[in-house]
Parts: structure tokens; C-alpha cells; sequence
């Protein structure tokens, strides 16, 4: 067991040959020494590049109305539209291919620069993240 007096920490029991080290924050580290870590290769320095926006695509259906969406999957004739519940009051939507207008969701898709793909084969299966 392990306690806080003061400003240190003071192991009160437990095996004392365990090889466990105690890491302390900088403030209460008494010893001038940096803590010791295991031998490893080198690790090299990792930049985050965040990924560019991508812009919604742009869902047309026979009816007239468009949506937009920024996730979904396409499988067996079936596009699964991930939302917000908060804003458009469900998690996730399951939009039959055949309730859209295919041949303008493409073509309003396309004039904005976004690339909307429809499965080529039937065991095909499209994500858009």
C-alpha cells in the first residue's frame, strides 16, 4: 500500500522486492534523476496531419426533397445514412437505392466535387466516412 504524507509518497506495506517503480509528478519528485525507462528503439516523432473536410453528398429522392449526409454505407441496394439524433432526430437511417433518384443524386453530386459511388456488382459494399 502506498500513502500520501506530506509532500511523498511512503509505501506503508506490500512486497518490497515486487520491481514495481513509483513515478512521481515533478513537484514532489525528490531525486534530482529523470525516471528510468525500459530500452526500446527509438521511436520516431508521429505528426498528426488532420484529414480535409469532406463536403456532405447530396441525396436526391423521387419525390424532390434532398438530403445530406457525411457517412454511410451502400450494401445489397440498401444506403445506411449514419445522423445526429439531436439534430435530425435518429442515429441511423436505412434509405432503400430505389427512393432515389439515382441519375440527379449523381449529377448534383458530381457539379459540387463530391464523389458519390454506387456498388458495380452485387457483393460490393461502399463506405463513405
Amino acid at each position: 500500500m502506498i500513502e500520501l504524507r506530506g509532500d511523498r509518497y511512503v509505501q506503508m506495506s506490500g512486497p518490497e522486492s515486487s520491481g514495481a517503480e513509483m513515478i512521481l509528478p515533478e513537484k514532489f519528485d525528490p531525486a534530482p534523476n529523470p525516471p528510468r525507462r525500459s530500452p526500446g528503439p527509438p521511436r520516431a516523432a508521429t505528426h498528426t496531419v488532420a484529414a480535409p473536410k469532406l463536403l456532405p453528398a447530396i441525396l436526391v429522392f423521387r419525390d424532390g426533397h434532398r438530403e445530406e449526409t457525411s457517412d454511410y454505407t451502400i450494401a445489397d441496394g440498401v444506403l445506411y445514412m449514419r445522423g445526429d439524433y439531436y439534430t435530425n432526430g435518429s442515429w441511423n437511417r436505412k434509405i432503400e437505392l430505389s427512393s432515389l433518384d439515382v441519375s440527379e443524386t449523381i449529377k448534383s453530386n458530381q457539379s459540387r466535387g463530391v464523389r458519390f459511388q454506387l456498388p458495380s456488382f452485387p457483393n460490393e459494399v461502399i463506405v463513405r466516412p
